[in-house]
């Protein structure tokens, strides 16, 4: 009887030391929670306020006449264009004027576009660490809804 009382006690220690108590459980299904499993916060990863004490920078000398023969042939290049531009404006080739002008066009549009994208990116790079670090459960919960999905419709 006493053996076997004895076993059993040595048995529900085991189990006690095996099960987790709430605290660590809760610890736990926060960390299960946070988006890409971290335990800090963001403003702690990269450095929580603290100044860079030194900065070692690359100090890269390049020689003048290289930036100079860049210019000249861009230059040179624009010229030539412009030139170009100017004949088929001025030979009253109306299909060739079309296609000049279509071209331009597109070209503008490219670079307007570029632009827009380059202002919306450094937008985003900008503001969604600091609405993720306000939100981070609302974020959290929500990432992890969409990665069960995943996983379930595959």
């Amino acid at each position: 009887m006493q053996l076997k009382t004895l076993h059993v006690e040595r048995v529900s220690n085991a189990i006690q030391h095996q099960k987790p108590n709430s605290e660590e459980q809760n610890k736990t299904s926060v960390l299960a929670k946070k988006l890409f499993g971290r335990q800090n916060t963001f403003h702690k990863i990269f450095g929580g306020g603290q100044c860079i004490s030194i900065i070692h920078v690359l100090r890269v000398v390049i020689p003048e006449g290289i930036f100079v023969n860049i210019a000249t042939s861009l230059g040179a290049q624009i010229n030539q264009f412009l030139v170009y531009v100017q004949d088929v404006a001025c030979e009253r080739n109306l299909r060739q004027f079309l296609v000049m002008k279509l071209w331009l066009k597109f070209i503008e549009n490219y670079v307007i576009i570029q632009l827009s994208d380059r202002c919306m990116q450094d937008l985003y790079v900008l503001t969604l660490p600091i609405v993720y670090e306000k939100y981070e459960d609302e974020t959290s919960c929500i990432a992890s809804l969409d990665k069960s999905r995943t996983t379930t419709a595959n």
